[in-house]
């Protein structure tokens, strides 16, 4: 057994009240002759009948038996002060939470970031018309409902297409006007410096 366990299975309550209780009946056995109940009037079953009330004393509460109070772990080095508090955990996680959420809403309104998001609805718009066409090639479902469904999904495209030039053009003027104003902020040496004129 390890000792964690020995010196927890020493504070339970039913070995120790047992071995007492058993010792008291024994005693009372020799000098009353009976065993169902403690002799008190015998002086060595009122000693132990002192040691009994103390080691229930010491088992009244669960805590006390809880493994923070018997000193941790052998060589674990584990303590009542081991067990910190979470709130930092949590604060952590709400704080990763809010980052990821402001982040989210700043690539949301990047117009770059929306032009690929257009351009991969795009494609994967294209792929299941491309499903659709296989399917018709191989002559299985209902031609109609899968030309009606082919027109919808080709519109749709054609719109994320649209977006995503458009978006595309966006970032281009907005990388365009970054430059410009960089330039206009420049010194005529720095201008010449980086090559921008001669």
């Amino acid at each position: 057994m390890t000792k964690f366990r020995d010196g927890f299975m020493m504070k339970s309550p039913i070995p120790a009240h047992d071995a007492i209780m058993d010792e008291m009946k024994a005693k009372s056995k020799e000098s009353s002759g009976r065993d169902d109940a403690p002799d008190f009037s015998n002086s060595e079953v009122a000693e132990l009948k002192k040691d009994y009330d103390k080691a229930k004393a010491e088992h009244d509460s669960p805590a006390s038996m809880s493994p923070l109070n018997q000193g941790g772990y052998v060589g674990g080095g584990m303590s009542a002060s081991d067990y910190a508090p979470t709130a930092d955990l949590y604060m952590n996680m709400f704080q990763g939470i809010a980052q990821g959420a402001r982040e989210y809403d700043e690539n949301k309104n990047d117009p770059e970031v929306q032009a690929r998001s257009k351009a991969m609805k795009a494609q994967r718009l294209g792929k299941r018309i491309d499903k659709i066409d296989k399917k018709q090639g191989a002559g299985k479902g209902d031609g109609q409902a899968l030309d009606d469904k082919r027109r919808k999904l080709a519109k749709k495209r054609a719109e994320a297409l649209v977006d995503q030039t458009q978006f595309e053009d966006i970032a281009k003027q907005s990388k365009q006007n970054d430059y410009n104003s960089l330039i206009a902020n420049m010194t005529e040496a720095d201008k010449k410096k980086y090559g921008i004129i001669t």
